[in-house]
């Protein structure tokens, strides 16, 4: 189909995971980051933001390594002769061959788009208003290529496990070799510097920014009083 409407196709697929998180009530680290507001506000301390945070981020990281074993054992990526497997696999090796720095700007340009999708939603009053908050910011997200760190915690293990995979190397045309940065110390570097990044983009630029913006002067009256 092309790239521009192949992207375009799998952000708007993407937007599904954030609008299950929003309307189920789940916990999402990179969401998680406009709880710095709270922080700033003196509602709560920085030990239970980074508590909040901490336990957010290692339960997104098991479930996200569970649905790679269940994608993995159940053969997802042998469909259409293995063509879906050398998608993931082309997914993780790009993005494991990315610089640190910049995975860590287009962190901060991913959760940037995140956190203004999840603010938009909290302002809906029905499951349609939340869904049409997320869906368009979530899909320029994806589709520009940006890096968020729960999902890469997803594509690049499971891409690490399929580069094990003969049929979908064969069908990838490549050789293992040509994959030498698809390994757990590169895995580690991108989820790192995407997880550095997503904290700037939700905490700073939208959750602090928005604080100063709208909360700045209600917190300073309270104060006073």
């Amino acid at each position: 189909m092309g790239v521009g409407p192949t992207k375009l196709l799998v952000g708007l697929s993407f937007s599904l995971g954030l609008i299950l998180v929003i309307v189920g009530g789940a916990q999402l680290f990179t969401g998680n980051n406009l709880v710095v507001m709270s922080w700033v506000s003196r509602h709560i301390t920085l030990k239970h933001l980074l508590r909040n945070w901490g336990i957010v981020y290692v339960g997104n990281l098991i479930g996200a390594l569970g649905v790679v074993l269940l994608i993995y054992f159940s053969e997802w990526w042998a469909q259409d002769n293995h063509s879906l497997g050398v998608a993931a696999l082309g997914i993780a090796d790009n993005k494991v061959n990315l610089s640190f720095e910049v995975v860590f700007v287009r962190g901060i340009l991913a959760n940037i788009l995140v956190c203004l999708a999840v603010w938009m939603a909290t302002a809906g009053r029905t499951i349609v208003d939340k869904a049409i908050g997320i869906v368009f910011p979530i899909t320029a997200f994806v589709a520009m290529g940006f890096e968020h760190s729960i999902a890469n915690m997803y594509f690049i293990p499971l891409g690490l496990l399929l580069s094990g995979e003969a049929d979908v190397l064969q069908a990838a045309g490549v050789e293992a070799w040509q994959l030498s940065n698809l390994t757990l110390p590169w895995t580690v570097n991108n989820i790192f510097a995407a997880t550095l990044g997503n904290i700037v983009g939700g905490s700073v630029f939208v959750g602090l920014t928005y604080w100063f913006i709208y909360l700045r002067e209600e917190h300073r009256a309270k104060g006073a009083k």
